[in-house]
């Protein structure tokens, strides 16, 4: 099983990419009829090859006939995927979790975020002494670095966004 992706990566994820230093899935131009495709974080059937696997957190009234097909209402796939295999996971894989499911769900505030993940989380940061607060504020700067670059941007916020990056970025370097 190797992670790829069909399209570009959008900036959200590379934003998240970049901080924890890690590499974008590999880019694929195409998928065969011949191809065996696992679809994780959506439901979307519109690729060539066999699909065998969904892993998805989206609501949807379609029905698929695959052997191995995972769908819960549930606040983030990230959430989806380690809830019942934290044991497999190491610190950093629980701060990707944690972030990818704070951007994922605005830090809660969405309407597809659900009371008892956030409790999941927030116990995941104190078991594993993850700065709950810190990915907080890093989703929401992502969000206002999202916003502001998809607008017409005026001095005044980017002026702001470089405050927030200086705060965080000096956060972030003394308080590991």
């Amino acid at each position: 099983v190797k992670a790829c992706r069909l399209g570009d990566v959008n900036k959200e994820t590379q934003y998240i990419l970049n901080y924890f230093n890690v590499e974008a899935p590999a880019l694929i131009e195409e998928v065969t009829e011949n191809d065996e495709v696992i679809l994780v974080d959506h439901n979307e059937r519109n690729v060539a090859g066999e699909i065998i696997c969904i892993i998805d957190h989206h609501p949807t009234s379609k029905e698929f006939n695959i052997e191995h097909y995972y769908n819960k209402k549930i606040s983030s796939t990230a959430i989806l995927i380690s809830k019942d295999n934290e044991n497999l996971l190491n610190k950093y894989d629980l701060e990707l979790v944690t972030l990818a499911t704070l951007v994922d769900t605005a830090s809660f505030h969405s309407t597809k975020g659900k009371e008892e993940d956030e409790m999941w989380i927030k116990n995941i940061c104190n078991k594993y002494n993850i700065d709950y607060n810190k990915y907080v504020s890093l989703s929401s700067l992502i969000f206002d670095i999202e916003s502001i670059l998809n607008e017409d941007t005026d001095v005044d916020d980017l002026e702001e966004v470089s405050r927030r990056l200086a705060e965080l970025n000096y956060y972030n370097n003394t308080n590991k």
